[in-house]
């Protein structure tokens, strides 16, 4: 019942109270455990190739999954449908490397291996995609949800 058995399991991530995990893998699926059963509770499937990057959000109802299809899609817990799709418009092809929540929420940031946005400047600048998941609540969920933003070390 786990991922195939010639696939490859690419990011695995905690929810906050350790009870439950999701696995992404080459077989383009995500899974959602949880530590008292051996089999996955939730299979989420809708990506086009691997699931390079995985994260559950803070509060354990929504999670996002990256893939090498160059798509973030957000995911409710619950039902398993898809809330939403985010595609990077400067990255023409490219492999979504990591997706990751910010503590309050609100953000995912997202690094994609030919993203030209993404990387760190002389100056010792770090630019990467944030994204505002609070946007999916619009009505065309679609959005592009692109914040560029810098930080300086």
């Amino acid at each position: 019942m786990g991922h195939a058995s010639n696939s490859c399991i690419w990011d695995i991530s905690w929810d906050d109270y350790g009870v439950y995990f999701i696995s992404g893998a080459s077989d383009q699926t995500a899974k959602l455990w949880c530590t008292s059963r051996t089999y996955p509770i939730r299979i989420f499937t809708a990506h086009l190739g691997d699931v390079r990057s995985v994260s559950i959000h803070p509060n354990s109802s929504i999670l996002a999954t990256g893939g090498s299809d160059n798509q973030i899609i957000i995911w409710d817990v619950t039902t398993g449908k898809k809330e939403g799709t985010i595609f990077n418009e400067h990255v023409s092809s490219g492999i979504i490397n990591n997706v990751k929540f910010g503590h309050n929420g609100y953000l995912l940031a997202s690094t994609s291996i030919y993203d030209p946005l993404c990387k760190v400047f002389p100056s010792n600048q770090l630019r990467l995609p944030i994204w505002d998941i609070r946007k999916l609540s619009s009505p065309n969920r679609n959005t592009q949800f692109y914040q560029p933003v810098s930080y300086t070390h």
